[in-house]
């Protein structure tokens, strides 16, 4: 049975979660940024305190539906500062995905020991917060625990690959940035969830590319599963190569600061 049938089922014969499943949902949110779990987890929690057995029950009809029809579809958005700094010559595009829980920002023109030098409010953040909207219960999210400017894309007009094809109506979303060529970058991610229900963290090493000029990239952070209870995670880099509308993916050279 998954994690939300189970919790599904604990709200409707109002019981807590016990130890054993919050193990469970622990761990699966931990290898799962592209799910919302830890908002439905904080959504069914709410509901198992009401004290309306009518109103609870119909409450669950409808997170279940939710689970069923939720949708992490995006718009893209063309951000015209950034790629007015493209210059095929001197510049190289890099495509960053990034979610609620898996943050992520970039020293444009620095090492990775330059990067460590400078205050880490001087890197620049892949996703920038302006909205104050407020949410149902609330809350500062939606309950997908998403907020208007994690559905969108922002775009400077790098071509389609096969993870914007795969991760299209998925969680994570990306930013398009214009690096120098030819000298590092450094881009930092990580992923944290921390709430009164879950928690969840990976900080992995950042990582160093020296672009070469005209040519696009896209980084990614990637959780790794080595036993259960036990994981790591990595950003990895990839190029963009191929002919076709819809670029492939790419082995390139790249640096793990240390």
């Amino acid at each position: 049975m998954t994690v939300p049938v189970r919790l599904a089922a604990a709200v409707l014969h109002h019981r807590r979660i016990n130890n054993r499943e919050q193990i469970t949902i622990n761990f699966l949110l931990f290898h799962s940024v592209n799910r919302g779990l830890s908002a439905l987890v904080s959504f069914l929690r709410y509901f198992l305190y009401l004290e309306s057995e009518v109103r609870l029950k119909f409450s669950v009809l409808l997170v279940a539906l939710f689970i069923h029809g939720c949708s992490y579809s995006k718009v893209s958005v063309k951000n015209e500062v950034e790629a007015a700094k493209y210059d095929p010559v001197s510049t190289a595009r890099v495509r960053v995905f990034s979610s609620p829980e898996s943050v992520a920002s970039y020293y444009p023109g620095l090492s990775c020991t330059e990067a460590k030098r400078v205050d880490s409010k001087e890197a620049k953040p892949l996703r920038v917060y302006e909205n104050k909207e407020r949410y149902i219960l609330g809350r500062k999210a939606d309950l997908l625990g998403m907020k208007v400017e994690d559905y969108r894309n922002m775009t400077i007009g790098m071509p389609a690959s096969e993870t914007t094809q795969e991760l299209e109506k998925d969680r994570l979303a990306y930013s398009e940035v214009v690096v120098p060529a030819g000298v590092s970058s450094v881009f930092s991610m990580f992923y944290s969830v921390n709430d009164q229900n879950v928690r969840a963290y990976c900080y992995p090493p950042s990582v160093s590319i020296s672009p070469r000029a005209g040519t696009d990239y896209e980084v990614r952070l990637i959780l790794d599963q080595k036993a259960f209870g036990r994981s790591s995670c990595h950003v990895n880099v990839k190029e963009l190569s191929g002919e076709g509308a819809v670029k492939k993916l790419s082995e390139t050279k790249f640096y793990v600061c240390r």
